[in-house]
This record gives C-alpha cells, structure tokens and sequence, in this order.
C-alpha cells in the first residue's frame, strides 16, 4: 500500500498502535486470569506486550484461543486416587507388567524393528 505523505503514514502507524493497544487491553480485562498480577491488581511487566502486533484477520482466532484456554483453567478438575484403590492399582499394574508385556514382547510384530534392550543396535534377525 502506498502513501502520499509521510504524515499519512505516520498516521497510519499511530491508529494500528491503537487499535493494537485496544485489543490487548480487551483481552486483558475480558481474561484477567490468565495475566499475572501483582498485589494492587497491576499487570505485571512480563505480561504487557505480550505480543508485537496481532494482525485484524488473527485477532477472532487470538481470542477464541484465549477463550478455550481461559475455559479451560476455569473447568478443569484434577481427580485424586481413591485410597482404597491404591492396593487394587498397584497389584493391577504388576498383573499387566507380569504378564501382557512378555505376551506383547513375545507376539509384537514390530520386534524385528525396534532396538534391543541390551545394546542400541537392531535385531541381528532383520538386516535392512
């Protein structure tokens, strides 16, 4: 795009920054959670500018990112192991490593491929 003026171009420059400084001041304040802040509400430094410019076509795609994100600090949920479980999980864990890995091991048919466990090279049954 060409200028007619150096005044024209500048002024062009001044309402990008704007519109820029707009739109990150939107976001800011429509997700406040996912900027730090310090003790009087402040964005911290790190925070601000956290971007140089965000092109008009990306801004809808920006925004729904920080949509998801922020959805999904809001609603996750970690669970934690029952307890009463935990002897159930651990003689389950040792049930499959007993006896699914040496079947899987013994049946895989991509064991000509893969690495010995003993060195680093392949199987001597498969040369390439």
């Amino acid at each position: 795009m060409k200028y007619k003026s150096v005044q024209e171009l500048k002024e062009k420059i001044a309402t990008d920054l704007e519109d820029s400084d707009a739109f990150e001041a939107h976001l800011f304040s429509k997700y406040p959670r996912l900027f730090p802040t310090d003790e009087s509400g402040q964005l911290l430094p790190q925070s601000q500018r956290c971007w140089n410019d965000c092109p008009e076509g990306w801004r809808s795609i920006v925004e729904s990112l920080f949509g998801c994100i922020d959805d999904y600090v809001q609603n996750i949920v970690h669970s934690k192991t029952n307890p009463k479980y935990r002897i159930r999980l651990a003689l389950r864990k040792l049930y499959w490593r007993r006896v699914r890995d040496p079947i899987f091991a013994r049946f895989n048919p991509y064991r000509d491929w893969e690495t010995d466990r003993k060195s680093t090279r392949l199987n001597s049954s498969h040369r390439l």
